[in-house]
Order: structure tokens, then C-alpha cells, then sequence
């Protein structure tokens, strides 16, 4: 009797077994997971490094499938041309859901996806590249109509949305883009469908009771991404530029210098994150910062560690630029600027009174053998030696009074003879005794 138990029992333990086996296979028992990633703003490298992780990720996670909701007015080439190989080489179906716009890159990037789906009122177009030279339409155009091809769609409606010469009976006649409303494009059979929301469009994929796996931006992929937006580096550039020039010419390490430091700390940071600057550029500048420290505080006058400080940093940029035009495009105009800027500066602004207060960093106590003056007026005239860099605030000494002062000209270097020719409320201008003399002969 026992034995017949111990074999009733042995056969309900493998059907069991065989059970669980079918429905693990099938599928039946295991919930489907979807991860879900936004493509919003422009088009950039460091979209380009946080789509390549959310890629990875999602085939770590074991999803079933990738959405990526997509809204976005275009950017850069080189950016869209990696994110679309991205998606061709994903290991699991890739399905675009054109939320508001895909426009310019975006279109790469939308036909790159199994399946495209758009929600009511969205678009799809005007894929022209910038600058629009025949050459580097010719190889846009190319890569939106081999990508249409690879994925079954139709190549002249890509190829129109890119090229003005094309035209297509009914839809875009010659010398016009070609863009088309979530309804045209359906009609048209560029994409699979419309969806009202994001409940809809997993239904249509077959997805309706998936687990939403939403992948979000981490902290370097934010600064990534805000640092190789094309209207944000030239302004970090030309923050970084302008306050080591600044620097130069100031007596000192203040608010330009942190400015500066900050600024291409931002730019080359963001960019090693989102995998466009080496080491080589990251060196070259800190070593570029380091000449300049050198020239503030162990140097004093602008010579060598000063000019060769900037130049780093600028060789910097121009490597970190490799095989990339924008950085390049940024960093001219960012040193046009810097060059502006700086002329107006040290033009108008640092002879200006405002100015001079602004530069005081030393307390003025008998201690330190400053003696208060009520009327500046009575030092023109006077000689002394210059106790700091002027170039062109700094400190000199007349008799043992150390007054704060603006260099009339060139900057002058420590221990130099001066002479104060004017004051203007409490800012002394002086000039050296040199230069008086090379005059008078």
C-alpha cells in the first residue's frame, strides 16, 4: 500500500514539474517588461552616451522590448549617425513613438526603430542638413534611404524629407522639404500607426500588461548633456577664455579665475562623460591652468607661464575637437568673443573708479603700512616703486604709504620706479619712470 502512495505522490511531483516547464516556456507565467526611454531636446553626443546606456541597460534587465518616445527638432549629424546604429545593433525590437516632432536627426532615428508609431498632431520631416552643401546632403540622404531600405520602408519619402531637388506627385514638388502629419505618414505607410498615449501604443506592440521599465538621465549624462548643447559650448568657452585673460592681467586669483576654471572644468568634463574628449585634452588643459597659477602667484609680469597657460588651454580645446566640428565652430567664435570682450575691458572698464574698488583685496591698516589719505590729489607728482604687478591694478609704495593703483599703459612688473600722474576720485594712475625717460631722449 505504501508503495502505491509513494508512486501517486512521485507522479503528481513530475507533473507538476512538467507543468511549470510549459508554462516558464511559453511564457504564461512571467510578466513582459518594456523599457521605456525619452529622446527630448537636441540631438547631441551626450544623447548619444545616455541612449547607449539605456540600450545596455535594458538588455541587462532582460526587457522585451525598447520604446523610445521621441520629441526633438533635429542636431547633430554625427550624433543621430551613432544612436542609429545603436538601434540597429539592439539585441531586443525597438519601437519609435513620436510624441510631438522628429524632425531633421530625429528622422534618423525614427526609421532606425521595427516599428514607428506617432500620437495625434505630431510630425515627421525636414531633414535638410546644415550647411546644406551638395556634398553633405548627398551622404544624408544616402544614410536616411539605406536605413529605410534595411528596415522595409519607403526610401523617396526619407529622401525627400532630406533633399529639396526631389519631388513626389501629390505630395512635395521640387525646391521643397518634405515633412508629413502623423495621419499623412500613415496613409503614406511610413509608420504603423497612430496612438493617442503611451497605454495605446502598448497594445499595439502586443505589450499591454508589461512592466514600464523608465530609463532616465543619471548626473553626468544631465551635465553631458547640457555641456555639448551647440548654443551652450561657445558660452562656457568663452567664459573659460575670458577669465584667464582676466587673470593675466590682474593682480592676483579672484573671481575670473574661478570663473574660468569652472567654465572649462564644465565644458571638458561634460564632454569626456558623453565620450568626445580623451585624456590627451584633459591633461593638455590642466596643465594649461597650471602655467597660469604659476604666472599669478610665483611669476610675477606677463611673460612666459602666462602666454604659454592660454595657449594650452586653447591647443586643448582645438584636441578635444578631433573629428568634431561643432567644438570647433564653438571655440572660433568663443576666442572671437573673448578677443571683443577683452579689448572692450581693458579698454573702458578697468579704468573706470567702479573698477578699482572692485579689484581691492588687501586691508588697508597702519599695520600693513597703508596710511589713510582724504585726498588723493596731493600723491600726483610723487615717485615710488611699484610692490606688486600692475597689469593693470595693483600696489605701490611711495615713501611708506602703499596705495592701490591703475598702470596708465603697459603693465608694470615688480619693483619698478613710478611716478603718479593723475587721480581721479580714488583711483591713482600711475606710469614708470622708464618710460618718462625713453621720451625725453
Amino acid at each position: 500500500m505504501k508503495r502505491w502512495v509513494l508512486r501517486i505522490i512521485s507522479l503528481s511531483c513530475l507533473l507538476v514539474i512538467i507543468s511549470l516547464s510549459l508554462i516558464s516556456s511559453t511564457g504564461l507565467g512571467a510578466q513582459q517588461k518594456i523599457s521605456w526611454i525619452p529622446i527630448q531636446g537636441t540631438i547631441d553626443p551626450g544623447l548619444a552616451g545616455f541612449i547607449k546606456r539605456g540600450i545596455d541597460e535594458a538588455q541587462k534587465l532582460g526587457s522585451d522590448g525598447i520604446v523610445l518616445e521621441i520629441d526633438t527638432l533635429g542636431g547633430r549629424i554625427d550624433a543621430a549617425l551613432q544612436i542609429r546604429d545603436l538601434i540597429l545593433d539592439a539585441q531586443i525590437p525597438v519601437t519609435a513613438y513620436v510624441k510631438n516632432r522628429a524632425w531633421s536627426a530625429g528622422v534618423l532615428i525614427s526609421i532606425a526603430a521595427n516599428k514607428i508609431y506617432m500620437a495625434p498632431g505630431s510630425s515627421i520631416g525636414a531633414a535638410e542638413p546644415r550647411p546644406a552643401e551638395e556634398k553633405i546632403i548627398a551622404a544624408w540622404r544616402k544614410e536616411l534611404e539605406t536605413t529605410a531600405e534595411r528596415r522595409g520602408r519607403n526610401e523617396l519619402l526619407v529622401g525627400a524629407m532630406a533633399d529639396k531637388d526631389m519631388s513626389i506627385e501629390g505630395l512635395v514638388k521640387e525646391g521643397k522639404l518634405l515633412s508629413l502629419t502623423a495621419k499623412q505618414a500613415e496613409k503614406e505607410g511610413l509608420i504603423d500607426g497612430i496612438v493617442s498615449d503611451n497605454r495605446s501604443l502598448l497594445a499595439n506592440i502586443g505589450m499591454g500588461g508589461a512592466h514600464v521599465e523608465v530609463i532616465e538621465p543619471n548626473m553626468g549624462e544631465k551635465i553631458a548633456l547640457f555641456v555639448t548643447d551647440p548654443v551652450v559650448m561657445p558660452v562656457l568657452l568663452t567664459l573659460g577664455l575670458l577669465g584667464a585673460v582676466i587673470e593675466v592681467f590682474t593682480f592676483g586669483f579672484g573671481i575670473a579665475g574661478t570663473i574660468s576654471v569652472l567654465a572649462l572644468g564644465l565644458f571638458f568634463g561634460g564632454n569626456f562623460i558623453a565620450g568626445v574628449t580623451g585624456w590627451a585634452a584633459l591633461v593638455l588643459w590642466a596643465a594649461g591652468i597650471l602655467l597660469l597659477i604659476l604666472e599669478v602667484f610665483v611669476i610675477p609680469g606677463f611673460g612666459f607661464a602666462g602666454v604659454s597657460g592660454i595657449i594650452s588651454i586653447v591647443f586643448s580645446i582645438f584636441l578635444a575637437s578631433t573629428g568634431n566640428p561643432a567644438i570647433l565652430r564653438a571655440l572660433v567664435y568663443a576666442i572671437i568673443a573673448t578677443v571683443v570682450i577683452a579689448f572692450f575691458l581693458l579698454r573702458y572698464v578697468f579704468k573706470q573708479r567702479a573698477w578699482n574698488k572692485l579689484i581691492l583685496g588687501t586691508n588697508q591698516n597702519k599695520e600693513a603700512g597703508y596710511i589713510a589719505v582724504t585726498n588723493f590729489s596731493e600723491l600726483v607728482g610723487k615717485t615710488g616703486i611699484s610692490l606688486t604687478v600692475l597689469r593693470p591694478a595693483g600696489i605701490i609704495l611711495i615713501g611708506d604709504q602703499k596705495v592701490d593703483a591703475l598702470s596708465e599703459g603697459d603693465y608694470i612688473n615688480v619693483n619698478t620706479p613710478i611716478k603718479v600722474v593723475k587721480v581721479e576720485g580714488t583711483a591713482v594712475y600711475v606710469r614708470t619712470e622708464i618710460n618718462k625717460v625713453e621720451e625725453e631722449q
